[in-house]
């Protein structure tokens, strides 16, 4: 946002990395501003790549603006320098990029959680549904699921054949078993509040969609993203 501002001014700052229009309101479709996602290396261990994606090519303003970052910020104590390594359409630059990057960019049937899928919204679960574990599950899972079709028509994503919550823990780094919980889920201006817990997604469409997929609440800082497995 700050080489958009310094490149075409506080007004002439592209909508497609804002998220809002000239007047300062929200866009009405979500999926027509930038997609950032985070992805890591094959450990899961650390961040390898920082994808930058649009629902359509980028224009020679949103060019111009990624061709000049060069590093990010961390809470303004580390600086990370990053190198642009490619800007073209997601299917070529999965050609070209590391193999780590197909399992997040190329077309796949089904998608799998690497961060938990965070709700957006309240889930309608009834008090008579929480007495009984089996009961709480499947209602659980209903809830969820209209959460993650909600999500995807936002996005402007196919409806899927089926979604499915994918029970932690669910992967080993350096020799650590982590559960969805163990993620850090707060963000520094909630003054470290705990978000609700997160939850393992399983997605399945009945054609084969591209990436990359970052869905639910905070999707642009980690959250939610997938992963394709077939």
């Amino acid at each position: 946002m700050g080489i958009c501002s310094r490149l075409y001014g506080e007004r002439g700052i592209p909508v497609s990395f804002s998220g809002h229009d000239p007047s300062g309101g929200r866009l009405a479709s979500s999926h027509s501003h930038a997609v950032f996602a985070c992805i890591p290396d094959e450990t899961l261990s650390f961040i390898e790549h920082i994808v930058i994606s649009l629902g359509r090519p980028f224009d020679s303003r949103e060019r111009a603006t990624l061709e000049q970052l060069f590093k990010v910020w961390d809470e303004g104590k580390l600086t990370w320098p990053l190198e642009l390594v490619c800007i073209d359409t997601h299917l070529n630059a999965a050609k070209i990029l590391p193999e780590t990057l197909e399992y997040y960019l190329l077309p796949s049937l089904v998608w799998a959680t690497v961060t938990p899928y965070m709700k957006t919204r309240h889930l309608r679960v009834k008090r008579s549904e929480k007495h009984s574990p089996g009961v709480f599950y499947n209602a659980l899972q209903r809830e969820m699921e209209k959460n993650v079709r909600e999500e995807l028509e936002r996005r402007g994503l196919p409806q899927p054949h089926s979604v499915t919550l994918t029970p932690g823990p669910c992967f080993t780094v350096n020799g650590q078993h982590l559960k969805w919980s163990d993620f850090e889920r707060s963000r520094t201006e909630s003054h470290d509040t705990e978000l609700d817990y997160g939850h393992g997604i399983t997605i399945e469409f009945s054609e084969p969609v591209p990436g990359p997929i970052n869905l639910g609440r905070h999707s642009h800082f980690g959250m939610g993203l997938f992963r394709a497995i077939e």
